[in-house]
């Protein structure tokens, strides 16, 4: 059987161009969105006790919440550059020159203590940081409030998990037994206790269940391979844009493998003609199939990120700092606004004089 190289090839652009399309419309969405709403809307939630980081950094041990880059987030959602150059290729934040925690520098800018000589504006443009473009949507387009969208975030990502759990066995039934362990281990393990209720995290995570479902559901996993591949790139390519070097892209990625095993042992295994070595391993070729196709997808958008950059910005790639970008802070801070202490220590609780 001769092979035709045109048919893989429609499929990679194909897959490619529906990926990239997503991205680009979730980022101009996000910069759609009104810089002054939103960043009101998370002084006001941040002031009233919305969102309080414990003095724990980097990870508080009793909620699991990821404080560092929670405040990140929110720090990169309230920076204000939308224009269409930014949007694409831009994730700037400010940092204070003293403190390298991001909570206290989102306390001194949000809080209005902030002054230009304190602070530099970086580009951590690495990732492509898709929570904060949805946080952007969800405040600025949909107007939701930061406490209402940690709930949701919450609920939602008990919701995916267990919807996941519930299609694996209607579409495999017994044979969906492996996949209760790995499901048990999300939700109790790694999903709730750890990113349930980080705005930072929790995306990629539901994104990644909600993908896995669709497979199932629609059926997808006997699907021919050339469209299993096109879904697979483009839940790939999703799952980078919303990762954060956080687990939820390999955790996605390991239940894809270990659902195409099951559909394997629920059903016939896929028919491989050619070549004639995976003819004779077609399970193996099958769950290979699914790791290389999701990879793919993830790698592309991160070459697509850099290459943009490249192409727009025209500057070098290892290039973060923004010398002298700090004076527009001007324009979105509120001087003499502070943010409401509380009981609880952390840097949203501490004496914004200090800061001053």
């Amino acid at each position: 059987m001769k092979f035709n190289i045109f048919k893989p090839a429609f499929s990679l652009m194909l897959a490619f161009l529906l990926t990239a399309t997503i991205i680009l419309s979730l980022e101009l969405l996000s910069a759609r969105a009104d810089n002054a709403t939103v960043t009101t809307s998370i002084r006001t939630s941040l002031r009233n006790g919305a969102a309080v980081f414990p003095e724990s950094f980097d990870r508080n041990l009793r909620t699991g919440i990821d404080t560092w880059t929670n405040c990140l987030v929110l720090n990169i959602a309230t920076y204000g550059q939308k224009d269409l150059i930014s949007a694409l290729t831009r994730s700037n934040f400010v940092s204070l020159r003293a403190e390298p925690h991001p909570c206290t520098e989102l306390d001194a800018r949000l809080g209005g203590s902030l002054t230009p000589a304190q602070a530099e504006a970086v580009d951590y443009w690495r990732y492509w940081w898709g929570s904060a473009a949805l946080l952007n949507i969800a405040i600025g387009v949909f107007g939701l409030t930061l406490p209402f969208y940690q709930t949701t975030l919450k609920a939602i990502t008990y919701a995916a998990i267990l919807l996941t759990v519930c299609t694996a066995f209607i579409r495999y039934r017994r044979a969906a037994w492996p996949f209760l362990p790995v499901a048990v281990a999300l939700t109790f393990g790694f999903a709730i206790p750890l990113f349930g209720q980080s705005i930072a995290h929790a995306p990629g995570l539901i994104i990644g269940m909600l993908f896995l479902s669709v497979y199932m559901a629609a059926g997808i996993d006997r699907a021919p391979l050339r469209w299993q591949f096109v879904y697979l790139f483009v839940a790939g390519g999703l799952g980078f844009y919303f990762d954060l070097f956080d687990g939820d892209i390999i955790a996605t990625l390991i239940c894809f493998a270990l659902l195409r095993l099951l559909s394997t042992s629920a059903s016939a295994p896929p028919r491989i003609s050619w070549p004639a070595l995976l003819a004779r391993l077609p399970i193996t070729t099958a769950v290979v199939h699914v790791i290389t196709a999701y990879v793919a997808g993830a790698v592309s958008m991160a070459l697509f990120r850099i290459a943009l950059r490249a192409i727009l910005l025209r500057q070098d790639l290892h290039h973060h700092r923004l010398v002298g970008s700090v004076a527009a802070l001007e324009t979105h801070q509120q001087p003499g606004c502070r943010l409401r202490t509380t009981d609880r220590k952390g840097p949203f609780s501490r004496d914004p004089a200090r800061l001053a």
